[in-house]
């Protein structure tokens, strides 16, 4: 279970972009911390907030890098088609500088077998929107956690 914020203090975040048939698309970014806890070891990292997710991937790489032991494969279906993944455990917590605005405690993670698959962790519907509601305030480049309590 996720230590909630108490309010939906809004906080600026960074955005990936891209042009769309003449629009430009915004894609929210988060500073997090990744922790496994067999390993010990722990990174910073950005992650992408992505509300059309089910799922939190985590790219091969990073996963690696943690220690992360991954067991039976999977296929996963993303924007880009299907991909194989793997299944993994890490904790995840949202960061503000160098505090803490949402702990997600230890989650279950897709990793996939492709280096190429994702450049970013993507934080889907199973972990962030799972014990928050949350508000993309585009225009003004913030967004807002609000603990469902």
């Amino acid at each position: 279970m996720a230590k909630k914020t108490s309010t939906a203090k809004p906080f600026v975040q960074n955005y990936i972009s891209y042009d769309f048939r003449g629009e430009r698309i915004f894609l929210p970014l988060v500073n997090l911390r990744l922790y496994h806890h067999i390993s010990g070891i722990s990174l910073r990292t950005y992650g992408l907030v992505d509300s059309g997710s089910t799922a939190t991937f985590i790219p091969t790489d990073l996963a690696e890098h943690l220690g992360v032991r991954m067991s039976r494969k999977m296929e996963s279906v993303g924007a880009g088609g299907t991909f194989e993944t793997r299944l993994g455990n890490i904790s995840i917590a949202v960061l503000l500088g160098s505090d803490v605005m949402c702990d997600m405690g230890q989650r279950e993670i897709q990793v996939p077998v492709s280096r190429s698959a994702i450049p970013y962790v993507v934080l889907g519907r199973d972990t962030l929107f799972q014990e928050y509601d949350i508000k993309f305030m585009e225009r003004s480049k913030m967004m807002a956690l609000n603990g469902k309590g």
